[in-house]
């Protein structure tokens, strides 16, 4: 199951979400809209890139899996969990910032690394994805404060976040190269270091702008790197 964050879906009603097929080219950004709607006698779950359905399901049961077909030749399909509670339009989907294009952006020639069928570095970039919103909603846990599934992109900048992303996921497909292949040269080696190297630059120097006494207004751009981390 990889990691999505939920944006604005105050009743709780979709998780255990598992899609596939999406990129940058049939999402807004990696980004989908859901709606949710009783039709009787049906439940209604669709999955929509600038209005456009992309995906759509339906159950008979309030609570249950939700199986999501392709709409509109989008490649998008998978599955959802839905505990319905009421009609609503305004669910959004963070499925990441970072694709295979960007990954090519810094390693060329990374689609020949790809397994034969596969279309782009899904585990990795997924893993990746999970790592950098770990990270960062754990040094700002109040101001993230969304049962732990908040959207990073509204207080630091999205670029910023798909450079780290980016970073650890090649780190992730030369570790693997370095430890699976011979190395004689130490090459997979060098990429896997430098890429964690460049990592953790990109995740010291995040800046994220914060509401630190509750008015409403920003009032600090920290930088990631300066915010401690104490066991609670």
């Amino acid at each position: 199951m990889q990691e999505v964050i939920i944006v604005n879906d105050p009743h709780g009603q979709i998780s255990r979400i598992d899609l596939t097929g999406f990129t940058r080219a049939n999402t807004d950004e990696m980004r989908l809209s859901v709606s949710v709607e009783y039709s009787a006698p049906d439940y209604v779950v669709s999955l929509s890139n600038n209005g456009e359905i992309v995906a759509s399901g339906t159950t008979s049961e309030p609570s249950s899996e939700v199986a999501l077909a392709e709409a509109n030749s989008s490649g998008i399909s998978g599955s959802l969990w839905l505990d319905y509670a009421a009609d609503d339009a305004d669910i959004s989907l963070l499925l990441g910032w970072a694709d295979i294009s960007d990954l090519k952006a810094y390693e060329s020639s990374i689609d020949m690394w790809l397994p034969d069928g596969a279309a782009d570095f899904y585990p990795q970039q997924n893993e990746a994805f999970f790592q950098v919103n770990q990270v960062l909603r754990h040094k700002f846990r109040d101001e993230l404060s969304s049962g732990g599934r908040a959207d990073l992109s509204r207080v630091a900048e999205p670029a910023a976040l798909k450079r780290a992303q980016i970073c650890y996921a090649l780190y992730l497909l030369y570790n693997d190269r370095a430890a699976r292949l011979e190395d004689v040269d130490g090459v997979y080696a060098q990429g896997r270091d430098k890429y964690f190297a460049l990592y953790r630059g990109e995740m010291t120097s995040i800046t994220v702008a914060l509401d630190v006494d509750g008015d409403g207004l920003t009032d600090t751009f920290p930088k990631t790197g300066s915010v401690k981390i104490s066991r609670a």
